[in-house]
């Protein structure tokens, strides 16, 4: 690719829009640039375009966007940010922005259209690489900014009824694209575990499994095995009640379990390899070949 550009755009209705629809593209590929193939395909989903004629100083200087454009084509461009941050910034403000959306038309819908339309979108934004937790960070920042408009309980107890009447029933998936299964697993995984980090990052010192009732918390545990044997990502369940629930041959290694109240759940064989289990409660628990290699179990208790 040559020098930066200096062509200029049609009239662009919602820079920021733009920007945030590179970002999350760039995030899902796990990097702050995009070629000009990617950057016309994801704008396209979008029903966004750059034509000729349009002041792109603006995106530039208000976003740490350049567009660098190839030698022999210069109608092609591939966007780069300077620096990753506004890639995660932006990226998470498209989730808070879609999440808000899908909820407000939901509330007038009586089609459930936002619940599909945040299906359609989560599918998209959570698939490629992990949500960082500085994404998680910069979401959490947009939904406590905006609380006055949209309460975080609110946006927490929607999440949580869409993914108990639509979503793990389905698979989380919502377009496999692909007929191998094994990807589609993968996939599925994928978007549980990151949906489940973006509700607990909203509450992350209070339980959240403590508000299902029984069949959810079997379908929720359900989930999570498959989860945990095709994603290596560290979850928190950290001050979470866990008693008396299912938890055999999950994978929860590296995971935060501080203060989880687990007593007389059942850890059979589940992998806790080096867990945080500090301050957490294992009172009469079945742990028959539980592995604990290098957990951190300070102040824990585990008596019968």
């Amino acid at each position: 690719y040559g020098v930066s550009g200096r062509q200029r755009f049609s009239e662009i209705a919602d820079p920021r829009e733009l920007a945030r629809v590179l970002a999350s593209d760039m995030r899902c590929r796990g990097r702050k640039y995009l070629d000009s193939y990617e950057a016309a395909k994801a704008l396209s989903r979008a029903d966004l375009s750059l034509p000729e004629g349009a002041d792109r100083e603006a995106i530039e200087k208000s976003y740490g966007l350049t567009f660098f454009y190839e030698k022999r084509h210069p109608e092609l461009f591939a966007p780069e940010f300077l620096h990753l941050t506004f890639v995660e910034f932006l990226a998470a403000e498209q989730i808070y922005t879609t999440l808000a959306r899908a909820i407000e038309i939901n509330s007038t819908s009586e089609f459930a259209e936002g619940l599909i339309l945040w299906w359609k979108e989560f599918d998209y934004l959570f698939s490629g690489a992990d949500l960082s937790d500085q994404v998680l960070e910069f979401f959490k920042y947009k939904v406590e900014s905006n609380h006055d408009h949209l309460p975080k309980e609110t946006i927490l107890s929607t999440m949580l009824e869409w993914l108990f009447s639509a979503y793990l029933d389905k698979g989380m998936v919502y377009s496999a694209g692909s007929t191998d299964i094994d990807n589609c697993v993968v996939k599925a995984s994928r978007l549980f575990v990151g949906y489940w980090r973006l509700m607990k990052c909203l509450r992350p010192d209070e339980s959240i499994i403590d508000t299902l009732d029984p069949n959810e918390r079997i379908d929720f545990f359900h989930f999570l095995r498959i989860a945990s044997r095709n994603s290596d990502v560290p979850l928190s369940f950290r001050n979470e009640n866990l008693a008396l629930c299912d938890l055999r041959d999950l994978d929860l290694s590296y995971c935060d379990l501080s203060g989880a109240d687990l007593s007389q759940s059942n850890l059979s064989y589940t992998r806790l390899r080096e867990c945080n289990l500090e301050g957490a409660n294992l009172l009469c628990s079945c742990l028959d070949m539980a592995d604990f290699t290098g957990a951190h179990m300070d102040g824990a208790c585990i008596a019968y």
